[in-house]
């Protein structure tokens, strides 16, 4: 990645075990910058960073920042954090990661990847692609690439894919040479305030690009639909839709994932193979193949691509087969992102789809309360966890009790409540049959849930079911 030419010293991280500020903290510390940073706990970001060579204070002390030119904050990290403070009585610059991420993308050409759903499973394939292709990219994605076991890379091209996270409103300061917009949905409206404003950033991410740009929209999503007449460059659309410049046709589940053709321009591009499942995938491929196509990368290498792709960490993971019953981890958190998930697994077997669904954050289960409540029609049956909270403070009537209390209203499996990890195994035994297939979804540490599971599910299994041979 090519970086500023002066030096620009120490650069202190704070929440640098973030999943954004870590893939920010490895990629300067692997362009020859010094980088160290703080966060409140461990965690594997962190390992990963400190066996780079990174160091990292557990615990927030002013102390911390002596030493260091300037200070990073994630959007997590208040203005009155003690390191922040400090460092600004001491006149060192303090900067939000958009503004630090807009200075250093000023010395590269930049694809910024944002939307509601599929960001990060967007921003993989694209980077994988363009590494297929020779292109040597630097990378920032919003989670840990199986073939990179990062979700940061340092190349020596000219370009940038980035992952632009549209929640707190500073995606709109990344300077994108391509923009890709996967869809939008009503959500961290807490820090837009309404529906309309989130619109008219999007609107305002896809008109920031320069006139050699070009923003590659989804037509068939609704909302970017409706936005589509406000954007006034360059733009270029996918989907299934009949009207969309890029288009998927005779898509087709399989084994490994699904098979589709694609429509673009002068190419017709027959069976092409993606190893990722569901419909929803397919339209984030075609982001994808639109930008690939746009650079001059050849059909084949685009096909190789997508079709041994190993994926993102917590999309769709299989965790273990235990006793014949298939252990998916992922991290759909959204009713929309949940449905998409279980669409997909529905497809996999004949037997049954339970989804473990942790809800995460109180707001979004308030926000999105019927949303939740009807989007688990391709599941057989629902358990529900109680709310991660990721910090808030409850609100009355956004508990998994009540929503279990809503789902059984619109749905015909069974629904069951549990309040510990400790609870899902015995009821699990009760519930399964070789075949079926166990999703465990939610942002939380429902993630350390799937893993744990195996072993505390095997033993009840196979005691149960030998008694029943």
């Amino acid at each position: 990645m090519k970086t500023h030419p002066l030096s620009i010293g120490t650069l202190h991280i704070i929440g640098i075990g973030g999943i954004g500020m870590s893939s920010l903290a490895e990629v300067l510390h692997r362009s020859g910058h010094s980088v160290q940073g703080s966060d409140r706990a461990d965690n594997k970001n962190i390992e990963r960073l400190r066996h780079l060579g990174v160091p990292v204070f557990i615990g927030t002390d002013p102390k911390n920042v002596e030493g260091a030119t300037t200070v990073v904050r994630s959007s997590d990290v208040p203005l009155n954090n003690p390191e922040v403070v400090a460092a600004r009585k001491k006149g060192i610059a303090v900067l939000s990661r958009a503004e630090l991420l807009s200075e250093i993308m000023r010395y590269t050409s930049a694809i910024a990847i944002s939307g509601t759903h599929g960001k990060t499973t967007t921003t993989s394939l694209m980077a994988t692609m363009m590494i297929e292709a020779g292109l040597d990219p630097t990378v920032l994605s919003g989670g840990i690439l199986v073939d990179l076991l990062s979700n940061a890379r340092a190349g020596a091209g000219n370009w940038m894919v980035v992952e632009a996270d549209e929640s707190d409103q500073t995606f709109i300061q990344i300077p994108a040479t391509i923009a890709v917009i996967t869809n939008i949905e009503p959500e961290h409206l807490n820090n837009y305030g309404s529906f309309a404003k989130l619109k008219e950033a999007f609107i305002k991410f896809a008109n920031d690009v320069p006139f050699y740009g070009f923003s590659v929209v989804c037509l068939d999503h609704p909302v970017v639909k409706e936005i589509l007449p406000k954007i006034t460059k360059p733009h270029i659309t996918y989907g299934t839709h009949k009207k969309a410049d890029c288009r998927a046709t005779n898509i087709k589940h399989t084994s490994t994932g699904m098979s589709f053709d694609v429509h673009f321009d002068n190419y017709d591009i027959k069976d092409v193979q993606l190893a990722l499942h569901g419909r929803h995938n397919v339209l984030n491929a075609l982001a994808v193949i639109v930008v690939a196509i746009k650079m001059g990368v050849f059909p084949s290498i685009i096909k190789h691509t997508l079709a041994s792709f190993s994926g993102v960490q917590r999309r769709f993971t299989t965790v273990a087969e235990v006793e014949g019953v298939t252990i998916v981890d992922d991290y759909g958190h959204h009713p929309t992102e949940i449905a998409a998930v279980l669409t997909a697994a529905q497809k996999l077997t004949k037997h049954k789809v339970i989804a473990v669904v942790q809800p995460h954050r109180y707001s979004r289960l308030h926000d999105l309360f019927k949303e939740f409540a009807t989007c688990f029609s391709n599941a057989d049956t629902v358990i529900l966890a109680p709310v991660y909270a990721a910090g808030e403070k409850p609100i009355p009537n956004a508990t998994h009790t009540a929503l279990a209390a809503e789902v059984h209203k619109h749905f015909k499996g069974k629904v069951y409540t549990i309040n510990a990890e400790e609870e899902l195994a015995p009821l699990l035994k009760t519930i399964v049959h070789k075949g079926d297939y166990v999703i465990l979804l939610g942002a939380g540490s429902i993630s350390q849930w799937a893993h744990n599971l195996p072993k505390s599910l095997e033993p009840l299994l196979k005691h149960s079911w030998k008694k029943i041979s």
